[in-house]
């Protein structure tokens, strides 16, 4: 991981853009429908056509954990795994495999989680 540099989503590109000197490079392609990003050490996660993929800093490699996320309105990375807020609930993902447990209802609404 290179904590000098940003990820961003732009124009269906995935860019790593350096924080010191703004360059950027084009990372990945392909990311025309994604809504939503957010980033562990090693992976970015990002949901795309309503599906959750992990995408390997290093390499950009990426995988397809699980589907179902087209409600997601907020997604975030903390103690080992994602959390999203999607159709009002607040769900717990397991980065490595996409599985899923929903931890609580009402939060229809919510602007913002970190």
């Amino acid at each position: 991981m290179n904590p000098q540099v940003l990820y961003v989503l732009h124009n269906g590109n995935l860019y790593t853009v350096d924080l010191e000197s703004g360059e950027y490079v084009k990372f990945s392609t392909g990311w025309d429908t994604s809504t939503l990003m957010t980033e562990s050490e090693e992976q970015l996660f990002i949901i795309h056509n309503g599906n959750l993929y992990s995408v390997n800093k290093s390499n950009a490699e990426y995988n397809k954990l699980s589907s179902g996320w087209s409600n997601t309105k907020q997604m975030v990375y903390k103690a080992g795994n994602l959390f999203m807020i999607d159709g009002g609930s607040i769900y717990k993902v397991n980065p490595a495999d996409g599985e899923y447990a929903k931890l609580s209802n009402g939060w229809d609404g919510s602007s913002s989680m970190c």
